[in-house]
């Protein structure tokens, strides 16, 4: 499924500092690797709410957050990868995405790596929707989502979000009973063939290959949809709710 790169992710996705042209490493402990913590980074700078209803003006504001992510790179917040060397190394790799996202694994890494369309960000193209929808799967579905930097489009100007997650090895696709036993074990009730709620979230395309099985036989959501109940925004994550 993979192609040939071995390299881990900063090796051969060079890191370039755009006011200087010299390679640029991040520091990997930087919080903002944390959806959670970039989406409120870039809340606060946009001067959007957190969670509730969407209004004019804050349609506005989000709309504007995805431009943050260029100042962002050129403040070196967030990493920014050479475009060139980016997508040359990603041309070395078989794309295992579908429509919203380019996703790679280079063989034998422990992560797999996506990359949003330029300006776009998932489903909704919002990109503090798609950060808070990162988040709530780390904290219910027990994933490690983090981001990785961001890569300009030389014809648009419009930035792409790199951002990895564990590769699960020797996995297989969910049966739907399978799929249907998690969600129900993990507390959320069945509104529909593929979406479950608790609470104000929303799961929405539990669908075999959004949720996949390990040789141990233990199940793992990697690609569902999560949104607000009756069409709000995600809420704030309570880092200390259980």
């Amino acid at each position: 499924m993979a192609g040939e790169c071995k390299q881990p992710l900063h090796d051969w996705l060079k890191p370039v500092d755009s006011a200087k042209g010299e390679l640029y490493y991040p520091n990997h402990a930087d919080p903002l690797r944390s959806p959670l913590h970039l989406a409120r980074q870039v809340e606060s700078e946009a001067g959007v709410g957190s969670g509730g209803n969407r209004t004019g003006s804050e349609v506005g504001h989000r709309a504007a957050a995805g431009r943050l992510l260029g100042r962002m790179a050129e403040d070196k917040v967030l990493t920014e990868f050479s475009s060139e060397t980016f997508h040359n190394a990603l041309g070395e790799l078989k794309n295992l995405g579908k429509t919203e996202h380019l996703v790679f694994h280079p063989g034998g890494a422990p992560r797999c790596y996506r990359v949003t369309d330029a300006g776009q960000y998932g489903a909704g193209g919002d990109l503090i929707e798609y950060l808070r929808r990162l988040a709530y799967s780390n904290k219910l579905f027990n994933d490690d989502f983090q981001v990785e930097g961001v890569v300009k489009d030389p014809t648009s100007g419009a930035y792409s979000l790199v951002v990895s997650q564990p590769w699960i090895a020797d996995a297989r696709d969910a049966e739907p009973d399978e799929i249907r036993r998690y969600f129900e074990d993990h507390g959320f009730q069945r509104i529909s063939s593929l979406s479950y709620r608790k609470g104000d979230i929303v799961v929405t395309d539990a669908a075999p290959g959004n949720v996949i099985i390990d040789d141990k036989g233990v199940a793992y959501p990697i690609d569902v949809g999560i949104e607000g109940a009756e069409g709000s925004l995600l809420p704030d994550i309570d880092e200390n709710q259980g």
